[in-house]
């Protein structure tokens, strides 16, 4: 569960309309530098953007009530469900990363989220291949994998991204 430091941070963008917000979520064990919470827009005057800042503050400090029982079909649904609340992306783009979720779920869905490794992503490619799936799709699975463990790197729910090291197909 990420540790929210500070108050917070709000930037205005268009004066007295629009917003930036976020929050410094700790160190990174790896780096020692900072790690900031992905940025969030509100639309509205500057107390309506302190009311959700708070909100956005409490959201990331509950996130995952026991960090060690968290599976990888979880926090794939919850991160699913933050790019379908997102207006900036297509229907297209958002049906389409529901059909990629659907795949990682069937394949590595069962992996508590620190438990994945560059092999066992390796060895659901090559179940992938074995099942006459295309390059382009292997591809795609993968890039929607490594989305998913970014965030979870943001977040602080593990300390580097596997994908990372993983040669997927092009």
């Amino acid at each position: 569960m990420p540790k929210v430091i500070g108050e917070g941070t709000i930037e205005e963008k268009v004066r007295g309309k629009i917003y930036y917000i976020r929050h410094c979520i700790g160190k990174d064990p790896i780096t020692k530098k900072y790690v900031k919470s992905p940025r969030r827009t509100v639309y509205g005057n500057k107390a309506e953007a302190r009311r959700q800042l708070e909100l956005y503050r409490i959201e990331l400090e509950q996130g995952f009530a026991n960090l060690e029982k968290v599976t990888l079909a979880e926090y794939a649904d919850k991160w699913l469900e933050r790019r379908q609340k997102a207006d900036t992306l297509s229907p297209l783009t958002v049906k389409r990363d529901g059909q990629h979720v659907r795949k990682i779920k069937e394949l590595l869905g069962s992996y508590l989220i620190n438990e994945v490794t560059t092999a066992t992503v390796n060895a659901a490619y090559d179940t992938l291949r074995k099942d006459g799936r295309t390059v382009s799709y292997i591809h795609n699975v993968n890039g929607a994998l490594s989305l998913i463990m970014k965030s979870a790197v943001r977040e602080g729910l593990i300390p580097y991204n596997p994908c990372d090291n993983v040669d997927a197909p092009r």
